[in-house]
């Protein structure tokens, strides 16, 4: 995973489900404690360090145990766009 990422140097990265979110952000990434939260990431890599801002989202596969979770799986995906295109999410942005 981090090679790919040293490779792509990705802005922003939205992580599904907890083990992803856990893989970056460590124990907090958990999607129960980061849904809806923004997390700058350094990606650190040879020539120095890639900063890019994560966000962490419930598993599809999750939505497919429990269709219920699609209201809030979609809601999350929806402030990931906002975040992308520059234009504020539902809180405020925090340091990791």
């Amino acid at each position: 995973l981090y090679n790919e990422l040293a490779i792509v140097k990705p802005n922003y990265i939205l992580c599904l489900g907890s083990e992803a979110g856990k893989a970056l952000l460590g124990p907090g990434g958990s999607v129960n404690n980061s849904v809806g939260k923004v997390f700058e990431y350094d990606l650190p890599l040879h020539e120095g360090k890639h900063k890019c801002k994560v966000m962490t989202c419930i598993h599809p596969a999750a939505v497919l145990r429990s269709p219920d979770k699609l209201p809030h799986m979609t809601s999350t995906v929806k402030m990931f766009t906002q975040l992308v295109r520059g234009e504020p999410v539902g809180e405020a942005e925090n340091s990791n």
